[in-house]
């Protein structure tokens, strides 16, 4: 599953019931990501994506995670209202589930404001399963 998956695109997921269980084979899901297919006048175009996820109700079992702004220039948010989210542990053993503004110059917000949220196997104790490059911009809000 990929949410925002072409440049310049624009994608939304909407879990408002029922359950989802979703693994990437490794990879976290990307939420507005904006990769494209090589062409001989442009190369890889890609970034300037946009990709939303709500989560109002239900469960998202996720085994290997989110990134959120998957690529540069690309915005990736999840708002959790009501459900419950389980992240990890990967099956194929990924590291860090959630990566909230996940390349350079992308932006990933991740906003909580009921439910529940468990991260499940994630590494050592010091390991907090979130993770943000450097030029990135992350925003995570639990209220």
């Amino acid at each position: 599953m990929i949410v925002g998956s072409g440049p310049a695109s624009r994608g939304e997921f909407k879990l408002l019931g029922g359950d989802v269980i979703s693994s990437n084979h490794g990879s976290p899901i990307p939420i507005g990501y904006g990769y494209s297919a090589y062409t001989v006048c442009c190369g890889y175009p890609y970034g300037s994506a946009t990709g939303n996820v709500l989560i109002a109700g239900g469960t998202w079992t996720g085994y290997e995670g989110w990134n959120l702004g998957a690529l540069s220039n690309s915005l990736g948010t999840v708002v959790v209202s009501n459900g419950t989210v389980s992240i990890g542990p990967g099956i194929y053993g990924s590291g860090k589930p959630i990566n909230v503004g996940a390349s350079d110059d992308s932006r990933g917000d991740f906003t909580m404001a009921g439910g529940t949220f468990l991260m499940n196997g994630v590494g050592s104790a010091s390991d907090t399963g979130w993770r943000s490059e450097s030029a990135a911009t992350a925003w995570v809000t639990c209220e």
